[in-house]
């Protein structure tokens, strides 16, 4: 008799955790539908909907999947982004639009200066030699201390089709001043002492 009591305990945690999962994602469709009614005022080329993503794992975390919101748009791939939502009625009323715009106009003037630093960037180095391509990327980037972890990264990528080993990423400053008085002679140094190193080794 007794025996069967874990089992019986392991059953009932099951059927909370499963009862509890499908009144969560209830709650995404339904922010997913209020979404729906006004996100074509913030961008008509703007789609919702409700997916599950995979989550890598982290320190003491194993992989996983979430449960998101996600925000595609139409014309530009730059502009899609995932979300999770406070779970509750009161936030999808009251709260969720203002979120969705605020973030949104984020997203847009993040997308904005990305193409500055980027162009920027690439400007430089085409003055250095026809070799070389500039991109914003997002890349996993390995824990730089034993207490941090691995973590995604906006970084500008520097390639050189060339001599690949004379690739590398930078990570960058967002503001319209860093662009300006900045970010040139970070690129320039940075090359500068890339280029010392393997004319060392080539030595």
């Amino acid at each position: 008799m007794f025996d069967k009591m874990p089992s019986i305990q392991g059953e009932m945690n099951k059927l909370e955790a499963a009862e509890a999962e499908k009144k969560k994602k209830e709650l995404y469709e339904k922010a997913a539908g209020k979404a729906r009614s006004f996100i074509e005022r913030i961008d008509p080329e703007l789609r919702v909907r409700v997916q599950t993503v995979p989550v890598l794992p982290e320190g003491r975390y194993p992989e996983r999947e979430l449960l998101v919101l996600s925000f595609e748009h139409g014309k530009n791939p730059d502009l899609n982004w995932d979300m999770e939502i406070g779970e509750s009625d009161a936030y999808i009323e009251n709260e969720f639009e203002g979120v969705l715009k605020d973030i949104y106009e984020k997203t847009q003037s993040e997308h904005d200066l990305d193409g500055k630093i980027e162009a920027k960037a690439r400007s430089v180095m085409q003055s250095i030699g026809p070799e070389w391509s500039v991109s914003v990327e997002i890349k996993r980037v390995p824990a730089a201390r034993k207490n941090q972890f691995p973590h995604l990264e906006k970084v500008l990528a520097f390639d050189n089709n060339a001599k690949p080993e004379m690739s590398w990423d930078m990570a960058i400053g967002e503001d319209e001043g860093y662009i300006e008085n900045e970010l040139e002679e970070a690129i320039k140094r940075t090359y500068e002492a890339r280029k010392s190193r393997f004319e060392g080794r080539a030595a």
